[in-house]
């Protein structure tokens, strides 16, 4: 499934945000890019690590997986 659709996929494409990925046509300059969720967790971590360092209080709102 399309988690990030950029402007152009959409409007020369068809392809939007939710489409399948067996729907995306076989195009050369169509790129189908892997999610690193766990890259952006440990990032999203470190940052609240060093953020609790110059704060007392720190909310940290995100997409769960």
């Amino acid at each position: 499934m399309v988690f990030a659709a950029s402007p152009r996929m959409k409007k020369e494409f068809g392809v939007k945000t939710g489409t399948r990925l067996f729907k995306i046509p076989n195009h050369p300059e169509i790129r189908l890019i892997k999610p690193k969720v766990h890259f952006f967790v440990d990032l999203s971590n470190e940052e609240i690590i060093i953020a609790t360092k110059y704060s007392r209080k720190i909310d940290s709102y995100g997409v769960g997986y």
